[in-house]
C-alpha cells in the first residue's frame, strides 16, 4: 500500500508546458509537460480517482542563440525572465484496459513579472495566462515481472512499463500580436508520445533500485492565424536517471529536442529555416509522503547547447496529492 500511494501521488506531478515566452520572430519552440517529464514517467496510479498538483518556478536566459550556438549578432543583448504558479490534474479512468490503465491529465499556470528583451527591443508585462497542456489519453502497462519486495518491504514495480499518449497544447493562453512578450502561442500542438520506465532490481544497484525513464514526443504545430507563422515538427526526448532509497529519489535528468522541418510563413519555409536545437541537463529530488498519498519535488535544468532560440535555466517545485 506505501508504494501505491508513492506511484499514485507522483504520477500526476511527472506529467504536468514548459512556459517559456514567444519571440515576436516566434520559432525556437517546442511544448510538453510543465518542467518537462522526468522520474516515473510511465508510471499511473494505481487507484482510480484525481490527482491534483500545485508547482511554481521560475526562468531566466542571458541571450539568444544563433545557428552556431553562440550569441546571435543578429539579435544581441537578448534576455528572458518571468515567474509562474499552477495547477496539474489527473484523472485515472476505473477498470483494466487491454491488460493496462487508462487517465488523463490536463494543466494550467499563470505567470507574472514578464520581461523580454532581444537588443534595443523589450518589453514588460505584469501578468499573463499560459496555454493549456494536456495528455488527451494515457495508457500504461506494466510489461516486467511481478513486483518484488524491497528493504522496505513495499512492492515496487522492479522491470518496464511503457505509456503511449496524445498529448496537445491548446492556445488558450495571452497573446497579442503586436505585444514583443508572449506566454500563449497562438496556434495548437499535437504530440503523440511513449514514455518507458525501467527499475532495476536492488541487487543490481543500491538501496530500493535504480530507475532510468524516458519519454518521446514527436510534434507538430498549427499555424498563428494572426501571423501566419507555423514552426517545424520537433522531436524531443525528456529522459532521467535517479537512485530510489527509501522516501528520497534523487538524479539527473535532461532533455534534448531537435526540430526536422523548416519553420514556414504563409506556407512558404523561412530563410534558413530557422531550425532549433536544445540539450539541457539538471538535479531532480523527490520526497514521498505515503500516510498523506503526497509528494514534493524539486528540479532544476541549465542548457548545454542551444541553437536558433532563446538560451534559459529554469527551476520548479511541485506537490502533489490524491483528492
Amino acid at each position: 500500500m506505501c508504494c501505491a500511494l508513492r506511484i499514485a501521488a507522483l504520477a500526476c506531478g511527472a506529467l504536468l508546458t514548459c512556459p517559456t515566452l514567444v519571440l515576436a520572430t516566434e520559432g525556437g519552440q517546442f511544448s510538453g509537460p510543465v518542467g518537462g517529464s522526468d522520474i516515473r514517467s510511465a508510471y499511473l496510479p494505481p487507484h482510480e480517482g484525481l490527482y491534483l498538483s500545485t508547482f511554481a518556478g521560475l526562468s531566466r536566459g542571458h541571450k539568444f542563440t544563433g545557428s552556431n550556438g553562440k550569441s546571435s549578432p543578429a539579435t544581441p543583448r537578448g534576455r528572458i525572465s518571468l515567474n509562474y504558479v499552477g495547477l496539474g490534474a489527473m484523472y485515472r479512468y476505473p477498470g483494466t484496459w487491454w491488460g493496462g490503465s487508462l487517465a488523463s491529465t490536463a494543466s494550467v499556470y499563470q505567470a507574472w513579472n514578464i520581461y523580454q528583451r532581444v537588443g534595443d527591443t523589450s518589453d514588460h508585462q505584469t501578468t499573463q495566462t499560459g496555454d493549456v497542456y494536456s495528455d488527451l489519453l494515457i495508457w500504461s502497462r506494466y510489461l516486467g515481472r511481478t513486483g518484488e519486495a524491497g528493504p522496505a518491504g513495499a512492492a515496487l514495480p522492479y522491470g518496464l512499463t511503457i505509456a503511449p499518449a496524445m498529448s496537445v497544447v491548446a492556445p488558450f493562453g495571452s497573446y497579442d500580436k503586436d505585444r514583443f512578450a508572449n506566454i500563449g502561442r497562438n496556434a495548437w500542438v499535437y504530440a503523440p508520445n511513449i514514455s518507458f520506465s525501467y527499475l532495476a532490481d536492488p541487487k543490481w544497484s543500491f538501496g530500493e533500485g535504480t530507475e532510468f525513464s524516458a519519454r518521446f514526443y514527436y510534434q507538430f504545430s498549427g499555424k498563428n492565424t494572426d501571423t501566419g507563422y507555423r514552426s517545424g515538427d520537433v522531436g524531443v526526448v525528456d529522459w532521467a536517471v535517479t537512485q530510489r532509497m527509501g522516501l528520497w529519489q534523487a538524479g539527473l535528468a535532461g532533455t534534448v529536442a531537435k526540430q526536422y522541418s523548416d519553420d514556414q510563413v504563409d506556407d512558404r519555409d523561412v530563410p534558413g529555416g530557422n531550425r532549433m536545437f536544445v540539450s539541457s541537463l539538471g538535479p531532480v529530488v523527490n520526497y514521498d509522503i505515503p500516510k498523506l498519498g503526497a509528494f514534493a519535488k524539486l528540479k532544476a535544468v541549465y542548457p548545454l547547447h542551444e541553437v536558433n532560440r532563446m538560451s534559459f535555466r529554469f527551476a520548479i517545485v511541485q506537490f502533489g496529492f490524491k483528492f
